[in-house]
């Protein structure tokens, strides 16, 4: 069987007993109910219309999809969503 290579990232964290996502270009996502999220180390808005956003990430895509979604802050790699949130989704971003 072969084995599984991971993420220098796992392997500080889980040898220092930190939190993965304190370490750069780690993504870090937060969801507030259904009506907030915010995202760390986007690389880019794929898409923004009032019922789906698509945020570029690291290795993946980040589709959120709603009602009367907007961007509430989008600063550096840093974006804040709010809306009626119905759906996150990840897509494997082939150009990654």
């Amino acid at each position: 069987m072969k084995k599984r290579k991971l993420p220098l990232t796992r392997i500080l964290s889980d040898a220092l007993e930190m939190p993965e996502n304190i370490f750069p270009g780690v993504s870090d996502i937060n969801i507030i109910q259904n009506t907030e999220l915010s995202v760390e180390n986007c690389r880019g808005i794929l898409l923004y219309e009032s019922d789906e956003i698509q945020l570029r990430m690291q290795r993946f895509v980040l589709c959120i999809k709603g009602e009367e979604l907007s961007l509430k802050s989008y600063f550096g790699s840093h974006v804040s969503i709010k809306g009626n949130i119905e759906s996150v989704e990840f897509k494997c971003d082939k150009k990654g």
